[in-house]
């Protein structure tokens, strides 16, 4: 993807390729950057004083549709970038092409490798080399304030 400005017609296609094609699409590195401006604009659209209200309506359900896009572009990345991960894992190939991730993507994807390494030598590993399964349990994720174990 080239030097294109965001808008509501181009996360459509984002969102249709990532559909229709198995691997990841590529996207200008600063996508997220560039998708805040533009909700930011649709924001100033909506809050802005002089905006009719019809176009404010409008503007607002186009807000409301455009979430919901980005949210189904990122879980399908989301889900591509997981089975990259498990593939990597399971193969041990460093021959996995990332230059097509975005730089949050490829911090997810190497802690995803991370993490999937761990657990099949701390689970699998130790099975076959006649060993009781070995996983951590005290996992500390905080939501809202809580602390969870998991």
């Amino acid at each position: 993807m080239s030097d294109l400005a965001i808008s509501y017609d181009l996360l459509f296609d984002i969102l249709r390729y990532e559909k229709s094609r198995e691997e990841l699409q590529a996207l200008e590195k600063d996508f997220y950057k560039k998708v805040v401006e533009y909700l930011k604009q649709k924001d100033a659209i909506i809050l802005g004083v002089n905006t009719p209200p019809s176009e404010r309506e409008f503007t607002r359900i186009q807000v409301n549709n455009i979430k919901r896009i980005l949210q189904e572009i990122y879980e399908r990345r989301e889900r591509k970038i997981i089975n990259l991960a498990l593939y990597k894992v399971k193969t041990g190939s460093d021959i996995i092409n990332t230059s097509i991730l975005l730089d949050e993507e490829k911090i997810m994807f190497e802690n995803l490798v991370l993490l999937f390494s761990k657990y099949k030598a701390s689970i699998l590993e130790n099975v076959l080399n006649h060993k009781p399964p070995f996983a951590e349990k005290n996992r500390f994720l905080k939501k809202r304030g809580e602390t969870k174990n998991y």
